[in-house]
């Protein structure tokens, strides 16, 4: 079972990696708009190749925020481990083969920030780039004025 150490020392990897590590993974993400119900799907595409031993790290780094924090942590056991238990309830993640996903229930603003995926694979950790999830800036009504 992996302990909040491991996730705060994972988390520490993560932050050292945004400016060390080679990204070999592909991270995307259904369009991201203001007011919809729809749940937040991000997707972390790996290599193709099998492995024994793979779980992945879910991430992100707030809106704001100086460093990332952990989410989640999914093993080959596929048992989520939270961060914050409380986080259950909107958080879901899953993996099939070289894919793992993410769902974010209900995303809001607060959920605004850059998100990342850390696969384990046979004890060598691959980072993915970083992918903004941000609503667009709200852009006041043009001044009118009458002559």
């Amino acid at each position: 079972m992996v302990s909040h150490t491991m996730l705060a020392i994972t988390s520490l990897t993560v932050f050292l990696c945004l400016f060390l590590c080679t990204h070999q993974l592909r991270l995307t993400s259904n369009p991201l708009q203001r007011g919809s119900s729809r749940p937040m799907e991000l997707n972390c595409q790996g290599e193709s190749r099998d492995a024994t031993d793979v779980g992945v790290f879910w991430f992100r780094q707030k809106k704001g925020a100086t460093y990332p924090e952990s989410i989640l942590f999914l093993s080959i056991t596929k048992k989520p481990i939270y961060r914050d238990p409380s986080d259950s309830n909107r958080f879901k993640a899953s993996m099939s083969g070289s894919s793992f996903t993410l769902v974010i229930e209900r995303f809001n603003e607060k959920d605004q920030g850059t998100y990342y995926c850390l696969i384990n694979k046979n004890s060598v950790l691959t980072f993915s780039p970083g992918l903004q999830l941000l609503y667009p800036e709200a852009t006041p009504p043009a001044l009118i004025t009458s002559r």
